[in-house]
């Protein structure tokens, strides 16, 4: 035992994920077929599996702070344009924020209503490429019933106005 030392948990654990890996990659056939051969006893582990998962609850409330934080701030930005037709009845008469909607005139990437969990800056960008409308203006627009083609997007005015 002269000349031999003794690992450490860390360098332990390492040479076990090494070891792992090169085996891994040695057995690639293997794995596959053992993964085919054991498809149904793997998808219902993993299906009991996440059955029996609890979120906790401080990830449940910190999704729900950002739902509210994200309905608050298209609130916010709605309610200070309000339908941008100038022949409007609802141009610069009040109305909910939810009767408006997002009409893109650029590229669309998102909707902006799916982009819920997404940071704050990729959802101004896409609220810069739409003028918003009230559902009766919107239902227009796609029907090919109203031209749109002198409205100007929100571009900057949003970002300065949040």
């Amino acid at each position: 035992m002269v000349g031999k030392r003794k690992l450490t948990d860390a360098q332990r654990a390492e040479n076990k994920k090494i070891a792992n890996k090169k085996w891994k990659d040695n057995n690639k056939d293997k794995i596959i077929k053992w993964r085919k051969k054991n498809r149904k006893e793997i998808n219902e582990y993993c299906k009991n599996y996440n059955k029996n998962y609890v979120k906790p609850a401080s990830m449940i409330l910190a999704r729900e702070n950002k739902k509210i934080e994200f309905r608050n701030m298209i609130s916010k930005i709605k309610s200070l344009y309000k339908c941008m037709n100038p022949n409007c009845f609802y141009h610069n008469n009040t109305i909910d924020e939810c009767c408006l909607d997002f009409h893109h005139l650029k590229e669309k990437k998102y909707n902006v209503a799916a982009m819920i969990y997404r940071n704050k800056f990729s959802v101004l960008n896409e609220i810069a490429k739409c003028i918003i409308l009230c559902s009766n203006c919107h239902r227009k627009v796609t029907y090919k019933k109203l031209d749109i083609s002198k409205i100007k997007c929100c571009e900057v005015r949003v970002m300065e106005k949040l």
